[in-house]
């Protein structure tokens, strides 16, 4: 069985410093608010709120969508995809969650990973965090902003994620 990379503390470990600064953020203007005049109180206090209330719905929303749903049961795809593809091909931009279950689901199917991710113009620290846990399928081949590896002909199913 494939282990996946997915979860609500995956999520928070790739966004680590986005989270960090929430928190300090929420504790800080929780802290000075006591100490403010009473319409700059109700002002911090109502960011520290904002601070929190933010952190928990997208964890919530994280846990939902990556622990909860269905999502990752792949069992969607008999009914986007009702006969069994005999090649494929998954597109991916920093984390390729996607070829091992589907190589596992469909294991006569000959499949493509193509990898858009480039070090050089990808600035987002989360995607870089993500990617040095989780490194991508040994198969992938380097896609970027020109021809792909593998003409769009050659696969009988192709999903973007």
């Amino acid at each position: 069985m494939t282990v996946r990379h997915s979860g609500v503390r995956d999520v928070i470990a790739y966004n680590w410093p986005q989270y960090a600064t929430g928190v300090a953020v929420a504790l800080a203007a929780a802290t000075v608010a006591g100490r403010l005049p009473p319409p700059l109180r109700r002002l911090a206090r109502a960011g520290s709120a904002a601070a929190v209330t933010l952190l928990g719905t997208a964890t919530v929303a994280s846990w939902y969508v990556y622990d909860r749903s269905d999502l990752y049961t792949y069992d969607w795809l008999a009914e986007l995809l009702p006969a069994t593809p005999s090649a494929y091909a998954v597109v991916s931009t920093g984390l390729d969650e996607v070829s091992a279950p589907l190589a596992e689901r469909w294991p006569n199917a000959r499949h493509t990973a193509v990898d858009l991710y480039d070090p050089a113009l990808t600035n987002e620290g989360s995607i870089r965090r993500a990617r040095r846990r989780v490194s991508p399928p040994a198969h992938a081949v380097a896609g970027g902003p020109g021809p792909w590896p593998r003409p769009a002909a050659a696969t009988d199913a192709g999903r973007q994620v």
